[in-house]
């Protein structure tokens, strides 16, 4: 909350008076419904529910990138239930449960994605793989906090996570039948070798 909402006020207080003056009145309509589902975490539904991220008259939401914090917040409600749950029955299993998780939820995730497409691209059970990836990182690094650095590591794998991300955004045509899917993969291991070793100041 401390990280998150302090931003999100921001951004939404300095579009309240931009689209006051900007927008029509059915798309100030359009943006009051917004700004209710933004502040309640449901903003993905709300989008899914319209035209979708990728249709026309972008320019006239100007708070549809919250999609993906409502996911976020949606998964900070119902992973720590989760979490309790396997720490309570299978707490020597966690990491096995986590990547079991991962691997599971991208199958469900590919599926969805061929089948309902938009669906698949707003909604948690589709996107929630991509944050369990975070989740076993954080665990893998509990419990074996040195196996993940050395020179070798610390010199090659920022760089080559950082390819991983960018390259994908550059040249692959986001087919909405394989993202969030296949096409997400490269992007998420990428990010983790990011967070694992991160660019040095020397580096940058």
């Amino acid at each position: 909350a401390r990280r998150i909402l302090p931003a999100l006020f921001f951004v939404m207080a300095a579009c309240l008076p931009v689209s006051y003056f900007w927008l029509a009145p059915s798309d100030l309509k359009d943006f009051g419904e917004s700004l209710v589902a933004t502040a309640t975490f449901s903003s993905n539904i709300l989008f899914w529910w319209e035209r979708g991220y990728f249709g026309s008259a972008l320019e006239l939401k100007p708070l549809l990138h919250t999609w993906s914090l409502a996911v976020e917040e949606q998964f900070y409600i119902f992973f720590p239930l989760a979490l309790l749950a396997v720490m309570r029955w299978l707490p020597k299993r966690l990491n096995l449960v986590l990547i079991a998780g991962v691997v599971l939820g991208l199958v469900f995730s590919q599926g969805a994605s061929l089948i309902v497409s938009k669906w698949s691209f707003y909604w948690l059970p589709s996107r929630m793989w991509e944050l369990l990836a975070g989740s076993v990182l954080a665990g893998l690094t509990r419990t074996r906090p040195d196996a993940w650095r050395g020179s070798l590591q610390d010199r090659v794998m920022p760089y080559l996570g950082l390819a991983m991300v960018i390259v994908p955004i550059v040249t692959l045509h986001l087919d909405p039948e394989w993202h969030p899917g296949v096409l997400t993969v490269p992007v998420i291991i990428g990010t983790c070798m990011l967070i694992l070793n991160p660019l040095s100041a020397e580096q940058q």
